[in-house]
């Protein structure tokens, strides 16, 4: 329920990306516990509420879990739910880490979706390197990588943005139970995407700057229909068709927007400070 709230909070906050490192299966009571069969992405709240938090467009990731030497060598939740990004561990010799656990999830998704370096890793702790090992620590290197990608290409949709993650990872179009995908190619992601760049910059629209306080614009070469704004609650609060929008008088907070142009609808978030 913890990370429930964390996650409505993020959101309330604008957040893009959350990245966690960690997973259930086991409780100190067993009736709570779960079963390979129940890792099915929708099963336990903290599944159903990470799903929540994707279609509202933040990108989650999760860690795929360290079980992989043990009976419960499967992945835990919520790592099973098909629309986060479940990260896995290699070795620097691009090998899956004896200990990162295995999928695919109970309905048989391929999981982990992808993977990055989780064995002997370089981390930072009272202002000195150190050296650590687990999905714990690969999956928040994994999502300082789409961080990256997330400023270069703001617009992009974030479920394109995850497919083309998994394709143009090592192993694709193949995978494995532990890896994946593969190992994430960041590099090979940016540079396609730059290759059609005006294919993306006619698809897409872009909203600055955000966050806002006074004047929210519009940018597209499409012919706007109509835009609306909701509040966190679904009402509907303006509806405009010009490319710039007076939020001067709106409250602090998260609002969503609804870009009607004549070929396509698109969704959007922004901040009001």
């Amino acid at each position: 329920m913890y990370w429930i709230e964390a996650a409505e909070e993020a959101d309330r906050k604008g957040v893009d990306i959350i990245t966690t490192s960690l997973g259930y299966n086991n409780f100190d009571d067993p009736k709570y516990s779960y079963t390979y069969n129940d890792m099915n992405g929708t099963k336990s709240f903290i599944g159903r509420a990470s799903e929540i938090a994707v279609n509202k467009g933040i990108f989650v990731l999760i860690a795929a879990g360290n079980s992989g030497e043990v009976p419960w060598h499967y992945i835990t939740t919520p790592a099973d739910n098909v629309k986060v990004f479940s990260i896995g561990s290699v070795d620097s010799a691009g090998n899956a880490s004896a200990f990162s656990s295995y999928g695919p999830n109970s309905l048989g998704m391929i999981k982990p979706d992808a993977s990055t370096r989780g064995t002997s890793s370089t981390t930072v702790n009272n202002n000195t390197t150190i050296s650590v090992s687990g999905t714990s620590i690969a999956t928040p290197i994994a999502a300082g990588g789409v961080a990256c990608l997330i400023q270069a290409f703001p617009t992009m949709n974030r479920d394109v943005m995850r497919t083309n993650l998994r394709q143009s990872a090592s192993l694709f179009p193949a995978h494995n139970d532990q890896m994946g995908y593969g190992i994430l190619n960041f590099g090979s992601f940016y540079n396609s995407t730059l290759n059609t760049s005006e294919l993306v910059k006619k698809n897409t629209i872009a909203i600055f700057p955000n966050p806002v306080k006074n004047i929210l614009n519009i940018a597209t070469e499409a012919q706007i229909i109509s835009t609306e704004v909701y509040d966190n609650l679904g009402r509907m609060i303006l509806k405009s068709a010009q490319k710039s929008i007076k939020v001067e008088d709106f409250a602090k907070g998260t609002f969503y927007l609804k870009i009607q142009t004549k070929d396509k609808v698109y969704y959007e978030k922004f901040l009001k400070q």
